[in-house]
């Protein structure tokens, strides 16, 4: 039996629709001009560059963000449109030489902030992504960037800023004050019920002065840059500065035999280690604390333990989170969630585990 013709007389291949030169070019025109409308469109700041830096092309919002006539810009080194160094206060300003040596070199770049002068003088802040382009030969063929002015974004830090200054500096000078009187009191005669105030008040002071440290470490969270540390310094730090706490309390503290690791960390990891140290100390109920030094292949893990009560399975999963504070502990909740927050931005963890001295297990995995 002979085979259905073809309908479409193609073998059963799909028609072709051939175009003439007219249609070709208007169909070329009218995406050409819908993409252009898009472009337009756009709150966000696009611009199109050549292999050197030039501009190319500019969308409307470049008028709307900036004040500039996107024609005007073609041609020009994107620099047009930075700020100079002096008319801002930010000291990571990304000059145009510096922008387009990462972006060759890394093919693309996000979320670069740069300073933006519009035409009336004023310094936009500007956060800036961008990708290269290749031809066909596989060579720079031009550069896409899109920018997005983050103007209340900066205004919001500034004030947070602001905040967390006045919060460390004004309220903790006058707190070290108020602990200095109460010191000197503490020296003259009180009943025992005054005895008891006094105590309080003491105690009161110290959790604020305490608690004002932990807000500036989560401050220099976002400012500390990873390098190469060797993990016997922090570590010997963070003992010595909880030997004298230690001590009052009836405490040991027990270092590891070998810490001479290098791992990838930075400025915090001191403050990480003691503050799992001071929260052994002055959380756990127990005499002893140990710390120890793991060596992997590519991770090392330092262990903070002690022999105290030791914390319940269904704590210990949210012990590290922001707030959370034990039923039977009077402190803000920050401690365990600051140093999960420091050991992540280092690219490691913080896990909670039971320790063989019969109390809690805090390791810290940092990667080599």
């Amino acid at each position: 039996m002979e085979d259905a013709a073809d309908p479409h007389g193609l073998d059963g291949e799909a028609e072709l629709t051939l175009l003439s030169r007219d249609e070709l070019e208007e169909m070329v025109r009218a995406r050409t001009e819908a993409l252009e409308n898009v472009m337009d469109t756009m709150a966000d700041l696009l611009l199109t560059l050549d292999p050197q830096g030039r501009i190319a092309m500019a969308n409307q919002a470049v008028e709307s963000l900036l004040g500039y006539e996107p024609s005007a810009l073609e041609g020009k080194p994107i620099d047009e449109l930075l700020a100079p160094p002096e008319a801002t206060d930010d000291d990571a300003v990304d000059r145009h030489e510096e922008f387009l040596t990462r972006l060759l070199q890394r093919g693309t770049v996000t979320d670069v902030e740069l300073a933006c002068a519009s035409t009336d003088g004023r310094v936009v802040p500007i956060s800036l992504s961008a990708s290269v382009m290749q031809d066909a030969d596989g060579d720079v063929g031009g550069i896409v960037c899109v920018g997005k002015d983050i103007s209340d974004r900066k205004a919001a830090e500034k004030k947070a800023e602001f905040l967390h200054s006045l919060l460390r500096h004004d309220i903790g000078n006058k707190l070290q004050i108020v602990d200095g009187y109460l010191s000197i009191l503490a020296e003259g005669e009180f009943t025992e019920r005054e005895r008891e105030y006094l105590e309080m008040c003491e105690s009161g002071v110290d959790e604020a002065l305490e608690l004002l440290e932990k807000v500036r470490m989560l401050n220099r969270l976002e400012e500390d840059e990873t390098r190469v540390v060797n993990l016997s310094s922090p570590i010997e730090e963070a003992i010595r500065r909880n030997r004298d706490l230690a001590e009052s309390d009836g405490f040991e503290i027990a270092g590891p035999d070998d810490a001479n690791v290098t791992v990838q960390g930075g400025l915090l990891l001191k403050e990480l280690f003691a503050n799992l140290i001071e929260n052994a100390v002055k959380h756990s109920d127990g005499s002893r604390v140990e710390i120890t030094v793991d060596e992997r292949a590519d991770e090392a893990v330092v262990a903070v333990a002690d022999d105290g009560r030791g914390i319940p399975d269904e704590e210990k999963a949210r012990i590290t989170d922001r707030g959370y504070s034990r039923s039977d502990s009077a402190g803000s909740g920050l401690g365990t969630y600051l140093a999960r927050r420091v050991a992540e931005t280092y690219g490691g963890s913080l896990a909670v585990e039971d320790a063989d001295l019969g109390g809690a297990r805090f390791a810290v995995t940092i990667p080599k």
